[in-house]
Order: structure tokens, then sequence, then C-alpha cells
């Protein structure tokens, strides 16, 4: 799934597969993924890759045992995580605890927010 302008799943939409990797791609420069709280993504045990250069996980995240690759649009954009992370700014990909904890996969190991991170 690609969105020149962003990607949004709203309401209770879903995206769901029987265990093949989903991939979905806001292109363009600060171009968002957002995702509504009771939407979804599931993967039945594949790979799951989002990539935008700003995120808004408030939906449930499922992967089973594969694993989670967030990672920004433009490849020079910083990503801040964890707690005490303030919103998106240009040039930025922060995704804080909350938005982290949407995330459920059985490998831990497998999470990633960038390529070179594992």
């Amino acid at each position: 799934m690609t969105g020149g302008t962003g990607v949004s799943i709203t309401g209770t939409g879903s995206i769901t597969s029987a265990g093949g990797a989903i991939t979905a791609t806001s292109t363009g420069v600060d171009a968002p993924f957002s995702m509504a709280p009771s939407s979804s993504i599931s993967s039945g045990n594949g790979q799951t890759v989002l990539m935008a250069d700003h995120m808004s996980l408030q939906g449930a995240i499922n992967s089973g045992t594969a694993g989670v690759n967030l990672k920004p649009y433009t490849p020079s954009a910083n990503v801040l995580l964890g707690s005490g992370v303030a919103a998106d700014s240009a040039g930025t990909l922060s995704l804080n605890d909350t938005e982290l904890a949407t995330i459920n996969h059985d490998t831990s190991d497998h999470w990633r927010a960038r390529d070179k991170f594992q």
C-alpha cells in the first residue's frame, strides 16, 4: 500500500494477511502514516514494514513471530523513540512509549526502527 500524501487506516479499518508481508509506505517528504485507535494491522507471522516521515500509531499492530520495521521515508530523517519524545517535527520521526506499545510480536529482537537497528 502506497500513498503520495500519506496513508491512513481510519475507524475500525484493518490490513490483514494470512502470513505474507505487509508494507505501507507514505511517499514524499513529511507524508504521514496514521492509525485510528480501533484500527489494526495483522500480518499472520509475516514481516510488517511501515515507512513514513511521520507516524501516529494508535491501533494494534501484530506480526506474530515476524518482525516489525518502522522507518522514515526520507533516509536522512532523525528517529526519536521512547518516553518524553515530542511530537513529530520536520525531519524527525518520533514514536513515544504509547505508540510503541501498540506493536505486538513474539520475537522482540526483530523490532527495528531503520534498517541499521536490529
